[in-house]
């Protein structure tokens, strides 16, 4: 069971209280309203001090504006205490409502109302039918507004779900394309346009991410490489997955992700810049082709390195180690027992260096 500030903290953190959502249950309550053939309908989300009408028809004026009373006008906070349905006939005269200041404020007579819940089942509010006037609410009425209900459940599972969704889109620090397939007469894939991207892309690239939606990436980057193009239509055409990782030569900068097809020509793109990480390792590559090219052009040479803890000695040209006339040879010592022997500088012992002493 929670306790009553698990409830608000959940009510809180879904952002059913910030953002106009009257249209994401608007269907919900009109056909409340005409099922049910009752004058108020609506869908009220609990408070710690307050209920909220998330979804409203047929209130009077003044409360419809506010969208909201306290807690001394709610018969809702009711269903939410007790986690079951609430049906009273006539409010007047019951034990349980009959104070309620909603009776002479918002002419409140009879009242059916079931609970709403978050995904985790946590009641959180009512869908409520209300008349003005006495009435005796059948079991099929009841029946009715509780399938209804589990629609309305559904609806604010889904609004969560979009908004922690739209939170992360916003906060995740690597680049997010949602995107779409352009398709020529035939129905080749020749271009894809943005309909997404998160802040985080605008960093990434360096482009403004308010700029981009809408557009194809063709019209933002005229020079890219053809492959942002022919991997995304090979994932939308095959629905595999594929890693990448690229560079936007006229950005100058590298990428590191995946596209994942979404269905109906729709993609996903998430990806990091790599660009440090590249360009260190192109700096190591040069590096070893300019070694290659030196040894490669020297006539006698000696290569000393160490493998698994052990010196190995390459020798070529007119070089030999130990008596060997071999044009090329490896000879492997223990790095620890033959220490002195691997310094050119000769600090090793005497037999050592006439040991392992080179030859030209």
């Amino acid at each position: 069971m929670s306790s009553p500030s698990e409830h608000i903290g959940a009510v809180r953190n879904s952002g059913l209280l910030d953002a106009p959502v009257q249209s994401e249950f608007q269907d919900i309550i009109e056909v409340v309203k005409a099922g049910l053939n009752c004058p108020v309908a609506l869908v009220s989300i609990l408070d710690e001090d307050r209920q909220v009408f998330i979804a409203h028809l047929g209130l009077p004026d003044k409360w419809a504006e506010a969208a909201e009373t306290p807690l001394t006008h709610s018969f809702c906070q009711h269903v939410v205490r007790d986690k079951k349905p609430l049906v009273i006939g006539d409010a007047t005269i019951h034990d349980l409502v009959r104070d309620n200041l909603a009776i002479t404020d918002l002419g409140v007579i009879s009242y059916m109302g079931v609970p709403v819940t978050m995904p985790d089942g946590m009641v959180i509010g009512a869908l409520a039918a209300i008349d003005g006037e006495p009435r005796t609410w059948s079991e099929n009425e009841l029946e009715l507004l509780s399938r209804i209900g589990k629609v309305a459940s559904n609806q604010i599972a889904t609004f969560v779900a979009e908004r922690r969704w739209s939170s992360l889109f916003e906060q995740l620090e690597e680049g997010i394309i949602v995107g779409s397939v352009v398709r020529d007469v035939d129905g080749s894939i020749v271009d894809w346009r943005y309909d997404t991207v998160n802040p985080a892309f605008g960093e990434l690239v360096g482009y403004p991410a308010d700029n981009v939606p809408g557009r194809t990436i063709r019209e933002i980057f005229p020079s890219f490489e053809e492959e942002w193009v022919s991997d995304v239509a090979e994932v939308v055409e095959s629905g595999q997955n594929k890693r990448f990782v690229r560079k936007v030569g006229t950005l100058d900068r590298w990428f590191d992700g995946y596209i994942q097809s979404t269905g109906d020509d729709k993609f996903v793109i998430i990806f990091v810049e790599v660009t440090d990480r590249m360009q260190a390792v192109e700096a190591l590559r040069d590096s070893e082709t300019k070694l290659r090219l030196i040894v490669e052009g020297a006539k006698d040479y000696i290569i000393l390195t160490i493998d698994d803890n052990e010196l190995v000695w390459r020798c070529a040209g007119n070089f030999r180690m130990a008596g060997s006339r071999n044009a090329r040879a490896a000879v492997r010592g223990d790095f620890h027992t033959r220490r002195s022997s691997s310094r050119c500088s000769g600090r090793g012992s005497a037999k050592s260096r006439n040991q392992w002493r080179a030859h030209g």
